[in-house]
């Protein structure tokens, strides 16, 4: 498995550790927001270092490692001063959303611009895929998740089964590309 795949293989860990502890955190406490303070920057670092490492920037890491340390220092900014870890951190969701979509959409350029590959052999180009589709779907839905927050009416609903629908199709495109990942050229080659 290529180093970027394992950037991607990391995050997936990350994630089910994430989300165990986020439902321990809802069934013991009554509130799990401080699990997703701790968590997204986590995850926005682990997700620049797979594109840095898939896109073959000149420096490795350089971008990777920037535009992560900025990350976490935005999202303590934002939990000192905008919203406390009891609240939902809905302003850092947006930068990381904006984020990943610039990478994905600068990914999907630089693999474009290539002529000696096939592009929908690549794992690179189904990864990216599937977070530009998971965070296309989500980056609307968690900016108003605080609009819609204690609603109980058929917009909050739908909100909801979307992004219960988001995370769904994100996995299952993600274990469909490690399921085929011998049939694909790994990321960053």
């Amino acid at each position: 498995m290529s180093k970027a795949d394992r950037w991607v293989c990391l995050l997936l860990c990350a994630t089910l550790l994430q989300e165990s502890l986020a439902e321990y955190c809802k069934l013991e406490f009554k509130n799990n927001f401080i699990t997703y303070h701790v968590y997204t920057p986590i995850e926005l670092f682990i997700i620049v270092l797979y594109f840095d490492q898939s896109m073959r920037f000149k420096r490795p890491y350089l971008v990777g490692v920037s535009i992560g340390v900025l990350g976490i220092i935005l999202s303590i900014i934002n939990t000192v001063y905008f919203q406390p870890i009891h609240t939902f951190n809905s302003y850092f969701l947006l930068f990381e959303g904006c984020v990943v979509v610039s990478l994905c959409l600068l990914s999907f350029y630089k693999l474009l611009i290539r002529e000696d590959i096939v592009t929908k052999r690549m794992s690179n180009f189904w990864l990216t895929m599937c977070f530009l589709f998971y965070w296309s779907l989500t980056y609307v839905n968690l900016g108003l998740f605080t609009v819609q927050l204690g609603r109980d009416d058929m917009l909050a609903k739908i909100f909801n089964w979307t992004l219960y629908l988001a995370n769904l199709l994100f996995y299952v495109g993600m274990a469909l590309v490690f399921l085929r990942y011998k049939k694909l050229i790994p990321s960053g080659e």
